[in-house]
């Protein structure tokens, strides 16, 4: 999953990071080897991101570990192969 979010920094230092993890935004995963789009949605720090396909149904990823890379909303995602 590549989650794009808001970044801002720690008293404006470019290696302190402050991402925002609540809200929405973005996203692009792969299942199957397929790229898809969607958005990602947090209500709040205590609740998981859920993530939505463009139809705005909720996507079931497959059992097993899922690597998440956040990317600063600003950034384009380019997708090779």
């Amino acid at each position: 999953i590549v989650q794009s979010m808001d970044y801002a920094w720690y008293s404006g230092e470019s290696d302190r990071p402050k991402v925002t993890t609540v809200g929405s935004g973005k996203c692009h995963y792969f299942i199957g080897g397929k790229h898809f789009t969607g958005t990602w949605v947090r209500d709040s720090i205590s609740t998981n991101t859920v993530y939505y396909d463009d139809n705005g149904n909720e996507v079931l990823f497959n059992p097993g570990t899922t690597y998440i890379q956040t990317l600063k909303s600003e950034k384009d995602v380019e997708i090779l192969g």
